[in-house]
């Protein structure tokens, strides 16, 4: 069945049906070129891809030239040999002969002579061409026109879409089933936002737990005021037998009491309600270096592997509690080993 056969919608004039008057327009859409171009920039700059065709409309209307070299991205496809050969310090001098300075709020790479160094590959933005940029979009955001065009055409396209779902749904059904092997299971799914210390559920690591407790019970994972602590020896300080958990007692579900509740939602990381067995088993840095965090991380990975065509983005924090956090943070991802061509990973920063 070829595309012909399916019914097209056409909206003569839906600028009109915006709500917006034609004198309105022009400036309108002079700033969401502007958000665009803000957009392009600062994604090529960090290295990740930009829409070909919206960058080819910009450069069209923007009079610039277009060439191939400019659409050119790296790939970032990795796998675990090739990351574990990139992320090796064998060979490196003590000392690399740069330096840390805070300039204007912004941590900055000196180089040996003091001054500002800036890989070729990368071009950041200085500080006075950032607070431009953050300030025109600050404008744009507040801006009471353009919130009431973008919020019309959201729903005139959403409109359109579900008038296309009327008169074409079944034809497009036909199709799927002609095309073989292009069915939901079969398409790429990426799980993104996943915070991991909440990448398994909470089965897993009721196991993990109990699986822990049988074979390294006896085990040093703490030490608080020169006293060192055994696995055992900690849940018998916390009053709690392992035979007798279950997934009612890790009480680390979110449910409808954390709605709106970030106070109650944080404490939902907490085994048992215990911040010890957060610390031991969801935290990268312990006693044992986060070796029982990333062996969940890794049964995560593994689970992953299984499918073909499934990748998650998994999250860590730095609080900005300690200097050496960065540093602590790299030697566990290196020492554990726990890169995976199914994820990628995010640092974020929480507001506290």
């Amino acid at each position: 069945m070829s595309a012909t056969d399916y019914h097209h919608i056409v909206v003569t004039d839906d600028t009109a049906a915006a709500g917006v008057a034609r004198s309105e327009l022009q400036p309108i859409l002079q700033k969401l070129l502007t958000a665009l171009e803000i957009r392009e920039k600062y994604m090529h700059r960090s290295l990740q891809r930009f829409p070909r065709s919206t960058a080819q409309v910009l450069r069209e209307v923007s009079g610039r030239s277009w060439t191939e070299e400019q659409d050119v991205q790296p790939e970032f496809t990795c796998y675990p040999a090739d990351v574990l050969k990139a992320l090796s310090v064998e060979g490196l001098p003590d000392d690399l002969s740069y330096g840390l300075e805070m300039r204007n709020g912004i941590i900055t790479l000196l180089d040996s002579a003091g001054n500002l160094y800036t890989p070729a590959s990368l071009h950041y933005p200085d500080h006075s061409e950032y607070t431009k940029d953050l300030k025109s979009v600050l404008e744009l955001i507040s801006n009471g026109p353009l919130k009431t065009y973008c919020n019309q055409r959201l729903k005139i396209l959403s409109s359109k879409f579900q008038l296309h779902l009327l008169v074409n749904e079944k034809k497009e059904f036909v199709d799927l089933q002609v095309a073989s092997h292009s069915d939901f299971y079969n398409v790429g799914k990426v799980d993104t936002h996943i915070h991991a210390a909440a990448c398994m559920n909470q089965k897993k690591l009721l196991q993990f737990i109990c699986k822990t407790y049988e074979r390294d019970s006896e085990r040093v994972v703490q030490e608080a005021g020169g006293k060192k602590t055994t696995l055992r020896e900690l849940f018998q300080c916390l009053k709690l037998n392992p035979d007798n958990l279950d997934i009612d007692a890790l009480n680390m579900h979110a449910d409808r009491e954390t709605f709106q509740r970030f106070d109650r939602f944080n404490e939902k990381y907490n085994p048992v309600g215990a911040n010890e067995l957060r610390a031991l088993y969801l935290k990268t840095n312990n006693y044992i270096n986060g070796e029982y965090f990333a062996t969940l991380v890794k049964g995560f990975s593994d689970s992953l592997d299984d499918s073909s065509n499934q990748f998650a983005e998994l999250r860590l924090s730095i609080y900005g509690s300690r200097p050496t956090e960065w540093e602590d943070l790299a030697n566990w991802f290196t020492r554990q080993e726990v890169c995976s061509p199914k994820l990628r990973w995010m640092i974020q920063v929480p507001r506290i």
